[in-house]
C-alpha cells in the first residue's frame, strides 16, 4: 500500500493535471526458501475484517500477484517469453543462493549462460557477480569444481573470473600511481583520478 500511494504521489506531483490516478498492479517475486506463506490481500491484514463485513467496503483492500520462484521448474522458467538475460536472473535468484541447488541445476542453464556471454559480456559479468556473492561458496576454486558437471558454464564463469581479477589487477595499478603522483605532490583532478 506504501509503495502504491507512493507511486500514485510521484505522478500528481509530477503531473500536475492529472485529475485520475493510474492503475498499480503490485507483484512480489519471491525466492525464499519454501513457497509463498504471507497473506495476498490487504485485507487479511488488517483485524476484523473478517467479523465486521460491514467495514469492508471503507478499508482498502487489493490483492498482490506473487511469482513464486520456488514452485518452478527449470522448463516452467525457460519457456517464459522473457529475453535470456531476464531467464537466467530468475534462475539465479531462485538457485543462487544455495550452492547445491545451483549446482543440480546450472547444466540446464549453460548453453544460455554462453550464448549469453556472447550476446552481452556485461549482462554475463553482473549475473555471475551475483552468484559468487550469493552462493555461499568460499573460494574460485570450490566455484570451479562446482561447475565441473557443467563444463559449458564452467568455461563461461572462469572467463569471468579471470576478467574480474584482470580489473582488480588493473585497478591496483592505477591506485599504486595515483599514489605515486600524490607522494611527489602532484595535483591529481577527479576526472583523471576516474580515468
Amino acid at each position: 500500500l506504501e509503495y502504491v500511494t507512493h507511486t500514485w504521489n510521484e505522478h500528481r506531483r509530477r503531473e500536475g493535471d492529472r485529475v485520475l490516478l493510474a492503475p498499480i498492479v503490485c507483484i512480489v517475486v519471491h525466492q525464499g526458501p519454501g513457497s509463498w506463506q504471507a497473506p495476498r490481500r490487504m485485507h487479511q491484514l488488517v483485524q476484523g475484517m473478517e467479523e465486521l463485513r460491514a467495514l469492508r467496503r471503507y478499508v482498502p483492500e487489493f490483492e498482490i500477484i506473487v511469482d513464486d520462484l520456488g514452485k518452478l521448474s527449470d522448463e516452467a522458467l525457460a519457456l517464459r517469453p522473457l529475453g535470456r538475460f531476464a531467464r537466467l536472473t530468475l534462475w539465479a535468484l531462485r538457485d543462487g543462493r544455495n550452492g547445491d541447488a545451483l549446482l543440480a541445476t546450472v547444466a540446464a542453464w549453460q548453453d544460455d549462460l554462453v550464448s549469453l556471454r556472447e550476446e552481452s559480456p556485461e549482462d554475463t559479468v553482473t549475473l555471475m557477480h551475483y552468484i559468487v556473492r550469493v552462493s555461499g561458496v568460499r573460494s574460485q576454486q570450490e566455484l570451479r569444481e562446482r561447475f565441473e558437471r557443467a563444463p559449458k558454464a564452467k568455461a563461461v564463469m572462469e572467463s569471468l573470473i579471470d576478467q574480474i581479477a584482470r580489473k582488480s589487477e588493473a585497478k591496483g595499478k592505477a591506485e599504486g600511481v595515483l599514489t605515486i603522483l600524490e607522494a611527489r605532490g602532484l595535483a591529481v583532478t577527479e576526472a583523471v583520478r576516474q580515468r
